[in-house]
Order: structure tokens, then sequence, then C-alpha cells
């Protein structure tokens, strides 16, 4: 049942955007190991475009923790690294303890903005890593997490 609300919510969420690129990868029985590094890798044809980064991030109910951390690592065309970005991610109302995102049954989906009006400053592929840095390893009830790149309409 959970893998049908699952597909579901994907095709739901796919739906409603028109990015430039999104992928999101599910996370082995829900259980995020911090070597587990989700990889996601796409083209930039045309360096004066501009765009918006933003984390899609599946949790379960159970979850324990208000938010979650994550590093960003990013490596460009020519295999240069970028600077890694850490960002604390606010999945449940720190004081009321209500889920932010959208749910379906004990499952939450968030889209959350991470890096808004971003321009690249070469065309080419562009690699970037995920990794959880909490203090708990395995990260459980997290179920999937990806990236969406999408274009600023002028």
């Amino acid at each position: 049942m959970k893998k049908l609300i699952s597909i579901v919510l994907i095709v739901l969420v796919g739906c409603q955007s028109d990015g430039y690129y999104k992928s999101i990868e599910d996370i082995k029985d829900g259980n995020w190991f911090e070597k587990n590094e989700p990889t996601f890798t796409f083209e930039i044809k045309d360096k004066t475009e501009r765009f918006d980064l933003y984390y899609y991030i599946r949790n379960a109910t159970q979850y324990q923790y208000s938010n979650v951390y994550i590093s960003r690592y990013m490596t460009g065309p020519e295999k240069e690294n970028y600077p890694m970005v850490r960002n604390s991610i606010n999945l449940f109302d720190a004081t009321t303890g209500e889920p932010f995102g959208n749910g379906l049954g004990d499952l939450w989906d968030h889209k959350i903005l991470i890096a808004n009006d971003i321009q690249f400053d070469k065309v080419g592929k562009y690699t970037i890593k995920l990794r959880q840095y909490m203090r708990q390893d395995p990260l459980p009830y997290l179920m999937s997490v990806g990236i969406s790149l999408e274009k600023i309409k002028k």
C-alpha cells in the first residue's frame, strides 16, 4: 500500500512542475545512511539562464526530528568542485509538531526552495550529491530525496 501511495504522490508532484530538471531518489528501506549520497546530474545549455533550486524530501510521520541537515556537494563540467553548502530543512513545526508539506496517509512531501536566482558560469554537465549530516546514522523514516532546477521566467 505504501508503494502505491508513493507512486501516486510522485506522479502528482511531477505533474505540478514545469522544471528544467527534476529527479527524486528513493532511500532504501527509509533509512538514510551518511555514506548514501543520492547523486543528480543535469546539463546546462545556456549560461545566461537563471534558475531556482529546490529539494524534494519525503518523510514518514514517524520521523523523530523537526528538521533534517543536508550537505550539498556540486561539481561542474570540468570536474571542478564548488564550495559545499549545508542546509537545515524544517519538516515539522518545532513548536506544534505539525508537519509542513503535503501529506497522504503517513507520508509527507516537501518542496523546499534552497537557492534562488542562480546562474551557472559554464555550459555543460553538473553533478549534485546530497548527504544527510544528522547525529543519527542511519536516519530513519526519510523515504526519498531529490532536486528540482526550475527556470526563472523572464
